[in-house]
């Protein structure tokens, strides 16, 4: 599974791939740790259904956590907002916009 193919299985939006807020260096070690966790008949049904599911948010909110801490430019704050904007789960998306308008 590609980066690109992995953020749409878990639900992110196309903004985090365009603005290249998603690194292949946290794609690593999100994939590593999706595979670590789930069993491989797990992996399978979800991998049928092609999305995640629930459970996803985590990985979404740990991108950006990720994106806080590594990047401080107003460029990819900017682009974070962009993506944030797409977040489907309503709590997770006033959380990290809250977040961002603490800092």
């Amino acid at each position: 599974m590609n980066k690109r193919d992995f953020l749409f299985f878990l639900d992110f939006s196309i903004e985090w791939f365009e603005c290249d807020l998603y690194s292949d260096e946290l794609f690593a070690i999100q994939k590593e740790n999706m595979l670590k966790n789930l069993s491989e008949q797990e992996l399978k049904e979800k991998l049928l259904k092609g999305k995640y599911g629930e459970g996803s948010e985590h990985y979404r909110y740990g991108a950006f956590c990720w994106v806080i801490k590594n990047n401080s430019s107003t460029i990819a704050l900017d682009s974070l907002v962009l993506a944030i904007e797409k977040e489907p789960d309503i709590m997770l998306k006033k959380t990290m916009l809250k977040t961002l308008s603490n800092k």
